[in-house]
């Protein structure tokens, strides 16, 4: 957990205590435990945070609760409840419970319950009640009331169409402009 020296407390209107870290960094080995702290750094060798936003997240394992993270990147198993985070990345298995994150990739495991994810890449991939915007899984299941908008088919698909009316769109405007240059020099 971050030391007293980097900390500055502020209480809010309701009387809750929040803290506010820089560099709340603590050593690789320690296990830490944030409770209604913003940090902009946490280094651990487990983390477990409640209630608080952090904004890198390095460790072995981790388990959010009620959390934002921006980026997230740990060498086991993480879980998410009722937390998000912008990317999470980790060599285990994750689990998320009515959270999201906008792109997930995974060593391990992924398991999505009344969860959204907008990129999801694991070796497999279990949705309950989930949304997924792209999945890329060697195995995935979806169970009942689960979405997935893209799989790696439907994305090359939409990739070609893009590339092609790009293309289209490209000879279009330059057969208009070498035209209206041609024009121009005539005069």
């Amino acid at each position: 957990m971050a030391s007293d020296e980097q900390r500055q407390t502020d209480t809010g209107a309701e009387g809750a205590d929040w803290s506010a870290t820089a560099t709340g960094s603590s050593s690789s080995d320690e296990p830490a435990s944030l409770d209604k702290t913003a940090v902009l750094k946490l280094q651990a060798g487990r983390a477990d945070v409640r209630m608080s936003a952090v904004g890198l997240l390095s460790t072995e394992s981790a388990q959010l609760k009620m959390s934002p993270a921006a980026l997230t990147y740990a060498r086991g198993p993480v879980e998410l409840k009722l937390s998000s985070a912008s990317m999470l990345v980790t060599g285990g298995d994750v689990n998320v419970q009515y959270g999201g994150a906008q792109i997930l990739a995974a060593g391990g495991d992924v398991r999505l319950a009344t969860a959204a994810a907008g990129a999801v890449v694991a070796r497999e991939v279990r949705v309950e009640r989930g949304l997924v915007g792209m999945l890329v899984a060697r195995n995935a299941e979806l169970a009942d009331g689960a979405r997935v908008i893209l799989r790696p088919s439907g994305a090359a698909a939409l990739g070609a169409g893009f590339a092609g009316g790009l293309l289209l769109a490209v000879a279009f405007l330059w057969r208009l402009l070498a035209g209206g240059l041609k024009r121009s020099d005539d005069d």
